[in-house]
C-alpha cells in the first residue's frame, strides 16, 4: 500500500519460508497465513499469487531465509530440526522489542554458535502504534 493507515502488507512468496507476526498481547510470534510460491525461474511464465497480512498497529514480521531455521543436511541425510528451530524462533519474536532487539533474539535462537552453509537473511519491520 502506499498510503496510510498501511494496514496490511501484500506478499507472494518465492520459496521462502512464510513471514513471522507478531502482535500486541500476544507472547510470540505466529505463522502468516500466504500461498506457498513456485520458486524463481521455476516456471517463468507461470503465475505469481500476492496475499494480504493485516498489521495492527504495534505489530512486527519477520522475513527470513530458510538458513536461518534449516540445516541442509541433518544426521540421516534429512534436514536438521526444521521444526524445533522454527518454534524456537517464533518463541523468540514478540511485538514488544524493538527491531534490533528482535533480530538479536532471533538469529540468536536460530543459528546459536553453529556455522552455517546457508545464507542467513532476516529482516523486521514494525508497524508504528
Amino acid at each position: 500500500l502506499t498510503e496510510p493507515p498501511f494496514d496490511e502488507v501484500v506478499v507472494c512468496s518465492a520459496g521462502h519460508p512464510a513471514p513471522l507476526i507478531a502482535h500486541v498481547g500476544k507472547e510470540f510470534a505466529g505463522l502468516a497465513d500466504i500461498s506457498p510460491g513456485l520458486l524463481l525461474g521455476v516456471d517463468p511464465e507461470g503465475p505469481r499469487h500476492s496475499d494480504k497480512i493485516p498489521v495492527a498497529p504495534g505489530s512486527a514480521i519477520a522475513f527470513y531465509t530458510d538458513g536461518l531455521v534449516e540445516r541442509r543436511v541433518g544426521r540421516h541425510g534429512r534436514p536438521d530440526q526444521y521444526d524445533e528451530r522454527l518454534e524456537l524462533v517464533r518463541r523468540a519474536f514478540c511485538a514488544g522489542h524493538d527491531a534490533e532487539t528482535a533480530c538479536s533474539r532471533i538469529i540468536a535462537v536460530g543459528l546459536g554458535d553453529e556455522s552455517v552453509e546457508d545464507d542467513v537473511a532476516l529482516v523486521v519491520v514494525r508497524r508504528a502504534s
